[in-house]
């Protein structure tokens, strides 16, 4: 990564949110520092785990820091893999006394999860109606970046997974066939990224869509097969972009190779 793109983002990250934000509500100046130093390589994850938690010790909420993390995530994939590792370095950090007499809890990175899902509910509630390629690529980022730490065992996610691939595979788009183009290539990431940990809990949560009630009723076929029926489908629609059919394609050699390794 550039040694100034992230400061150049977040520059504009803050004069975005701050004149309808109390700036209390947003990274700090200390949070910005260390995460521009831990992205620009002059820290590592496990140094940056500490500054950058600093003043959520201290401050009576924790939302600051992970507003910053799932922003950089959709914006800037590229920083997916150190933002990854950050947030390991994060949930290992020991519980630590707050200014407030609580004790802060890493291990579950609870808080995170709460927000980052009531963000990506919000950006997935857009993308029927919003055409902004913007929001739909930062959707497709956004989720790959959900994948990458549910594959780390870093967030366990798993109905979440399942509840993508379920929006994006179960349900009929005749209308708008155009939202596949989103949908797929963010609902496959999880395949991609954590294909064992969906398929040992495909069966357990999210009731089933239209598409696969249908075929359910016909075939008997299960959740995970039917996937596979669909994503064969999409593979060859060639009203889909290129990018959504290999998409697809990848998604289906990813699923055999875990169905071998499962049994």
């Amino acid at each position: 990564m550039s040694s100034t793109s992230f400061d150049e983002w977040v520059e504009n990250f803050m004069a975005e949110y701050l004149p309808d934000n109390d700036p209390l509500d947003l990274p700090s100046v200390r949070e910005r520092q260390a995460m521009s130093d831990y992205l620009n390589g002059t820290t590592s994850a496990e140094e940056a785990a500490i500054l950058c938690t600093r003043d959520m010790v201290k401050s009576q909420t924790q939302g600051d820091l992970w507003f910053l993390i799932y922003h950089v995530a959709q914006d800037m994939p590229e920083t997916h893999g150190r933002l990854v590792d950050l947030l390991k370095a994060i949930s290992l950090l020991p519980p630590e006394p707050r200014d407030n007499g609580r004790v802060q809890y890493w291990g579950t990175l609870s808080q995170f999860t709460f927000d980052l899902r009531e963000y990506w509910d919000g950006k997935s509630d857009c993308l029927e109606n919003d055409s902004d390629p913007k929001l739909h690529q930062g959707f497709i980022d956004l989720t790959t970046f959900n994948a990458r730490l549910l594959g780390q065992g870093i967030l366990h996610v798993e109905p979440w997974a399942v509840m993508t691939l379920h929006i994006a595979l179960e349900k009929g788009y005749e209308t708008q066939p155009h939202l596949l183009d989103t949908l797929v290539p963010a609902a496959t990431q999880y395949i991609k990224w954590a294909a064992p940990a969906v398929f040992t809990s495909y069966k357990h949560c999210i009731a089933p869509g239209e598409l696969l009630i249908k075929a359910s009723e016909i075939s008997g076929i299960d959740r995970w097969h039917f996937w596979k029926e669909r994503l064969t489908a999409i593979g060859n629609q060639e009203d889909l972009e290129q990018e959504t059919r290999n998409a697809a394609k990848s998604a289906i050699s990813r699923m055999t190779d875990t169905e071998k390794f499962s049994t």
